[in-house]
């Protein structure tokens, strides 16, 4: 089964304000979703490795009870927002400034009549917060107060790693994931839908804590394993988190502010 662990990663994201810009060079890595083949696109400089992705076989667009649509794309719709988010997940294996917002910014993925849809973005914490099921303190409209327009130390009043009513468990969550280990008798439960591919681990938004008195920005993720809502540790920066791009603006609508020098799609600019 696999097995999931948060690990820390040093790293520096678009959130509260700045970003550095996008390298010009990309490269396109192959995904099967379906029997059909899509384009993953990354930047060759960060090197982003895509795991295998499964291919379903014959696929249905439903939605289930909780309110997301499998698109049969690669890709899946939150009833509940709006918003579109990809369906597998990617690992940044490169720490540079903006990994995660490259890698989003230069996906190609979902069927948008003859081509790819590449509106897509790197989420923020609070989008991300959209995606946990069955934690009421760390659901977006729970008491956990980091939030993609409180991300400060200055807004949270403590280190944001330490942050109170920010978890729900060691392991756990309300939805069962299929486990790829034959050979062990462990069941993988989760706070994240179902639809997505079971990989029920740590994911990265763009947002971050600033600096303040650690050496570098701080991203925020939510780790899906326990519900989580946390950040990066001051201290010890490497590790390792994944990627799960979104693209569409949410109903009601969700902050995520960017700049005109870093203009980030589907966010209101600043």
């Amino acid at each position: 089964m696999r097995k999931a662990a948060a690990l820390l990663v040093l790293g520096m994201l678009a959130a509260c304000g700045t970003s550095e810009s996008d390298p010009d060079g990309m490269v396109g890595v192959d995904v099967q979703y379906d029997g059909q083949i899509v384009t993953d696109t990354v930047t060759p400089d960060i090197g982003v490795d895509v795991p295998p992705q499964p291919d379903t076989g014959e696929c249905e667009i439903t939605t289930n009870a909780r309110g997301f649509m499998e698109l049969c794309d690669g890709t899946v719709k939150d009833t509940n927002t709006g918003l579109i988010w990809q369906k597998g997940y990617a690992e940044p294996t490169g720490y540079a400034p903006n990994d995660i917002k490259r890698y989003c910014n230069g996906l190609k993925l979902g069927y948008n009549g003859g081509s790819l849809f590449e509106d897509w973005r790197a989420p923020t914490v609070d989008e991300l917060r959209t995606l946990i099921i069955g934690c009421e303190k760390t659901s977006l409209d729970g008491v956990c107060t980091i939030k993609h327009d409180c991300c400060r130390e200055s807004c949270l009043g403590v280190d944001p790693a330490q942050v109170v009513d920010c978890k729900c468990g060691q392991n756990g969550g309300p939805v069962e994931f299929p486990d790829d280990d034959p050979n062990d008798d462990f069941e993988t439960w989760c706070y994240l839908d179902d639809t997505f591919e079971p990989w029920c681990n740590l994911y990265y938004s763009l947002t971050y804590v600033p600096k303040g008195a650690a050496s570098y920005d701080r991203l925020i993720y939510v780790a899906f394993f326990n519900g989580k809502v946390g950040t990066v540790d001051p201290i010890s920066p490497n590790g390792q988190g994944y990627v799960k791009c979104v693209r569409g603006q949410s109903e009601p609508q969700i902050p995520c502010v960017t700049t005109t020098t870093d203009n980030t799609p589907g966010c209101t600019l600043e």
